[in-house]
C-alpha cells in the first residue's frame, strides 16, 4: 500500500509537466551561532523527468474533466484544477488526489490499524467523491486564496496516436491457430488536428434493420348486441 506522501508526489508530477520531484521535508538547517548549513544539500530539489510533458498534459486534461463533470465534482474550487477519486473494496479507504498548476494535495480517509469498512459515516458510505473530495476542496480554497488562478501550461509536443497492435501494450495474445492469417488486430490511426491534439475516432452509423418490424396486432371490437324490446302491455 502506498502512503499519502507517495500519492501526492506522483500527482505533483503531472502538475509539473512530467517532472518528478523527490519529497522534501527539511528545506533549511541553521547551525548553532546562526550559520546556515549549506554543505548537506538542504533545500536543493532532486528532480528528473519521468514522462513527457505531452502525456502529463493529456492526463491533466482528463482529470480536469473529472472535477468538472465526473466523480470529483465535490472538489470543484472554481479555478483550473485536476483530480482523481479513489475508493477501495468494502469502502475501507477513500482517496482524492488533486492539483492546480501551483499546488498539489492528497486526502486519505481510513484507519491506520487496517482495512476497516466504512459503510455508515454520517449515514453514507465513504468514497473518494464525498468526504475526501470535500476535505480537499475546503483545504484548497484556503490554501489557494492568495495565489493567482493560473491555467495549466500547454505541452511542447502533443502525444501522437499510432496503430494499436494486440500484444503491443502488455496484452498476452494466444498463438495463432493453424490456418489463421494473423493473431493481431489493429485500429485505424486517429487523425491529428491542426492544434496537434488527436481528433476522436469517427462514429459509425448503426446498420439499418434487415427485416421490418411486425405490425401491431389488431383486434376487432366484440360485437354489440341489443336486447329486444319488451312486449306491449295489453
Amino acid at each position: 500500500m502506498i502512503s499519502p506522501l507517495d500519492e501526492a508526489s506522483a500527482f505533483a508530477t503531472f502538475a509539473a509537466g512530467g517532472i518528478y520531484s523527490k519529497p522534501m521535508a527539511i528545506t533549511k538547517v541553521v547551525l548553532p551561532g546562526g550559520k546556515v548549513d549549506t554543505g548537506a544539500g538542504w533545500g536543493k530539489p532532486q528532480r528528473n523527468r519521468v514522462i513527457s510533458d505531452g502525456v502529463a498534459y493529456e492526463v491533466t486534461r482528463i482529470l480536469q474533466e473529472n472535477i468538472q463533470m465526473g466523480t470529483g465534482t465535490g472538489a470543484n474550487i472554481g479555478r483550473p484544477a485536476a483530480g482523481k477519486t479513489g475508493t477501495t473494496s468494502d469502502h475501507a479507504d477513500g482517496w482524492f488526489s488533486g492539483y492546480t498548476p501551483n499546488l498539489q494535495a492528497t486526502v486519505w480517509v481510513g484507519y491506520t490499524v487496517g482495512e476497516v469498512p466504512m459503510y455508515n459515516v454520517h449515514g453514507v458510505a465513504v468514497a473518494g467523491g464525498n468526504f475526501p473530495a470535500s476535505i480537499w476542496r475546503l483545504f484548497m480554497l484556503k490554501a489557494t486564496f492568495r495565489l493567482p488562478a493560473l491555467s495549466f501550461s500547454l505541452p511542447s509536443v502533443y502525444p501522437t496516436y499510432g496503430d494499436f497492435t494486440r500484444g503491443h501494450y502488455g496484452y498476452s495474445a494466444a498463438p495463432p491457430s493453424s490456418g489463421s492469417s494473423s493473431s493481431s488486430t489493429t485500429t485505424t490511426t486517429r487523425a491529428q488536428t491542426t492544434a496537434g491534439r488527436p481528433a476522436p475516432p469517427p462514429t459509425q452509423p448503426a446498420p439499418p434493420p434487415t427485416t421490418a418490424p411486425p405490425p401491431p396486432p389488431t383486434t376487432a371490437p366484440p360485437p354489440t348486441t341489443t336486447a329486444p324490446p319488451p312486449p306491449p302491455t295489453p
